[in-house]
């Protein structure tokens, strides 16, 4: 049987709701995330995370079609959690205090993306390979603009379109992350925090003014 083969998955009121059930769900995307993470999205197996969950392949197709199915499903705790993350950002101000509270935020968001970089890195290979992950990635990503635009509109951002300087924001921090995890920055993470806020903040409010000599 072709180990990553599509199967008819149950609609989500007719599949195991019992505590055994339950259990065995979350054994599986326990695994699955162990899976992805050790081997990214093209090379993880359902042979695998069913083995590594104590259960068969074929029981694998009573809660999941297929490995984009797992995936989406495992990803989850890291989505909604960076949601969170996303929105303990405080208002957006001008002035040292303000590039203090933003720094912090993006401590917070870096930590987050170095967590769980892994699970991130396997979207991305499946967005390239699946046309409903990329769907739903495409969601996912317009519901975090809209959160951190929403941050900005009630800023004092100079003359920027809030919007188009969430996605570039976001497409920052999100990209250098991934490039620091795997090595092709060679930074502190000190230094990557600092860098990345020092950009969002002069982005959205100027350089700071000299001081007088």
């Amino acid at each position: 049987m072709d180990d990553d083969s599509p199967a008819q998955r149950p609609p989500a009121e007719e599949r195991p709701s019992r505590p055994r059930g339950r259990r065995t769900a979350a054994l599986l995307l326990d695994a699955a995330v162990e899976e992805f993470t050790a081997h990214g999205y093209h090379d993880a197996r359902i042979a695998r995370i069913a083995e590594r969950a104590g259960t068969s392949y074929g029981t694998f197709y009573l809660y999941f079609t297929d490995k984009t199915d797992v995936l989406w499903e495992a990803l989850e705790p890291t989505r909604t959690g960076l949601a969170d993350v996303l929105r303990t950002l405080g208002p957006l101000t001008p002035g040292p205090e303000g590039r203090a509270e933003l720094e912090a935020w993006v401590r917070r968001f870096c930590d987050h993306q170095q967590r769980h970089m892994p699970m991130f890195r396997a979207l991305v290979e499946a967005q390239a390979a699946a046309e409903d992950i990329a769907r739903n990635g495409v969601e996912m990503l317009g519901e975090y603009r809209r959160i951190l635009a929403a941050r900005i509109r009630e800023s004092d951002a100079i003359g920027i379109d809030p919007n188009l300087a969430a996605l570039v924001i976001y497409a920052t921090l999100e990209r250098t992350n991934f490039t620091y995890y795997y090595g092709s920055l060679v930074a502190s993470y000190r230094e990557i925090v600092t860098v990345l806020t020092e950009f969002v903040h002069r982005s959205l409010f100027g350089a700071p003014a000299a001081s007088a000599a």
